[in-house]
């Protein structure tokens, strides 16, 4: 599970909170389940902040490599598989 810190971006930031919202809910909510699904990382605005932020950012080497092309983020297919899972 993601957790924020000082160096992560606000999408990071932003995942992490809705990830603890999650378990949040489920303990609230036993028979329940609750997840967040992201779409990983690709090469818009809100990545930006990482790239700026160079190698204070504490994903600053994968997202460069996911937005340079020589590492992948997540698949269609592997979006599918983790729905697929959840029912």
């Amino acid at each position: 599970m993601a957790k924020a810190s000082p160096t992560y971006t606000a999408y990071r930031a932003g995942k992490a909170i809705l990830q603890e919202l999650a378990g949040t809910l489920e303990a609230e909510y036993p028979d329940c389940k609750f997840r967040v699904l992201h779409p990983g990382v690709v090469n818009t605005k809100i990545h930006q902040q990482t790239l700026q932020a160079g190698h204070r950012a504490a994903n600053y080497e994968r997202v460069m490599k996911i937005v340079n092309g020589s590492e992948q983020s997540m698949t269609q297919e592997s979006v599918y598989e983790k729905l697929k899972a959840l029912l």
